[in-house]
């Protein structure tokens, strides 16, 4: 069985050390039985999403701001992502 994870986070260095520690944690896989992959906007994770059946989505609350300034909050768009 392959283990489909997602990391969403719009900071590189965060995205990086926690798919390492995640790497880590399946280390008893072989690397054809783990698939990272990651997102660094709300947008990147809808596309993510749409694409691919992900077991696991490590979701930041902090996703920085929209175009209008507004700080995006991970959270809010749990519903959403659970429809998908």
């Amino acid at each position: 069985m392959t283990v489909n994870i997602l990391i969403v986070d719009d900071h590189l260095d965060s995205r990086f050390s926690t798919q390492a520690r995640v790497t880590k944690m399946f280390s008893d896989l072989d690397s054809s039985e783990l698939i990272i992959k990651t997102a660094a906007t709300i947008d990147e994770l809808y596309a993510q999403i749409k694409e691919f059946s992900f077991h696991v989505i490590l979701l930041d609350r902090d996703l920085g701001k929209d175009s209008e300034g507004k700080m995006i909050d991970g959270v809010e768009h749990i519903e959403n992502i659970l429809e998908l």
